[in-house]
């Protein structure tokens, strides 16, 4: 769920301890919209392997390379 600046008037954007209102429907269908989104863009992308370059630049131990 996206998080917005809190906004005093709006009981839906209180802090921990406060009291809050479960999200709008539109708030809802919007986020599921851009999940959606997201994932038809880069769905793909991210089912690809990773770089065997990259791998050994985030090595923690590049002694074993």
């Amino acid at each position: 769920m996206m998080t917005a600046p809190r906004n005093p008037t709006d009981p839906r954007s209180a802090t921990d301890g406060e009291v809050r209102l479960p999200p709008e429907p539109g708030e809802l269908a919007f986020d599921r919209w851009v999940r959606d989104e997201l994932g038809r863009l880069y769905d793909a992308t991210l089912s690809e392997p990773v770089p065997e370059e990259l791998l050994r630049l985030l090595d923690p131990d590049p002694e074993r390379n």
